[in-house]
């Protein structure tokens, strides 16, 4: 109660820092009543049953394809603020010694127009869990028109591949028009 997530939490990734052993809980926290507007929080565990929220969010909007924006007054939900940073999932990389994250964005692309409205996912590092260098850009985007992702790609998890080095990131994603919502899968070298 009265915590910046005290609409509600969802999509929990777990951690254990090399570091001092402590379980690391990244979750989505929705920040206004409407239950459409994320920020990234954290909580720290010293057996993963008992937990100590960080009292600030470690991951908010910054960039244009994160921020939020108010649905327009012909969609079902006009006025309703939505958007965000949300659904991280976080690795720790033994050999670069850092914390990854890969999180999804609802945002308008160009920061103004409806249009362009859509789930992207988000890419950040950190030295420490707490504090987060992010790409300026989104490293996964939706498919081409015709795509099954054409609309949505969402509640990302990505795992390292121990035998390349590569990560295999998979995800949800969605087309309007032909009414697919399904679990992809794609491949990166870094």
């Amino acid at each position: 109660p009265g915590g910046w997530d005290r609409y509600g939490i969802e999509t929990v990734t777990v951690v254990k820092n090399p570091t001092d052993g402590k379980y690391m809980m990244y979750y989505a926290g929705h920040v206004a009543p409407n239950a459409g507007y994320y920020h990234i929080g954290l909580a720290t565990s010293e057996d993963g049953i008992h937990w100590e929220k960080h009292p600030d969010p470690v991951l908010t909007p910054h960039y244009d394809w994160e921020k939020p924006f108010t649905l327009p007054e012909d969609h079902p939900e006009a006025g309703v603020l939505s958007g965000g940073v949300l659904e991280p999932t976080v690795i720790y990389d033994q050999d670069e010694a850092i914390f990854k994250m890969w999180y999804a964005t609802l945002g308008l692309e160009d920061g103004k127009t409806f249009s362009t409205w859509s789930g992207r996912i988000g890419y950040a590092t950190s030295v420490d869990g707490f504090h987060w260098k992010r790409n300026e850009e989104p490293v996964f985007v939706v498919g081409p028109e015709e795509a099954w992702d054409s609309d949505w790609v969402s509640h990302v998890h990505a795992i390292e591949d121990p035998a390349s080095g590569g990560y295999h990131l998979f995800y949800a994603g969605e087309s309007g028009e032909q009414g697919i919502y399904a679990i992809g899968h794609a491949y990166s070298e870094d």
